[in-house]
């Protein structure tokens, strides 16, 4: 949440502007989930192929065993994680509309 808060910190005055010329919030909100997911996203899937590939090799060349399906509870624990890390970014929303007022273009 810090990363992305700071980034609207950062971005105050540009996302202000764009409000004051017409841009609606929903579009800065999804702007900022955007910017928020698809790396998220993209990490975790790069994350959870390469623990695949690593436990896989391990399994069958160290330990001689072949390659087992996780349970649902590795499914359930990945998921949960993705969608807490998800309801991170959009908890910043409320923030977004507080810093994007026409007061901090004209004041700053």
């Amino acid at each position: 949440m810090a990363g992305v808060a700071a980034g609207l910190a950062d971005r105050k005055r540009p996302f202000s502007l764009l409000r004051l010329t017409g841009a609606r919030l929903a579009t800065l909100r999804r702007v900022v989930a955007l910017e928020g997911a698809v790396p998220l996203l993209a990490v975790a899937a790069v994350a959870i192929g390469t623990g695949f590939g690593a436990a896989a090799l391990y399994a069958t060349e160290a330990q001689n065993h072949p390659m087992v399906a996780p349970g649902v509870e590795y499914y359930l624990l990945t998921a949960g994680g993705i969608v807490v890390s998800l309801g991170i970014i959009a908890a910043t929303f409320p923030l977004l509309a507080r810093i994007t007022g026409p007061e901090v273009a004209r004041n700053e």
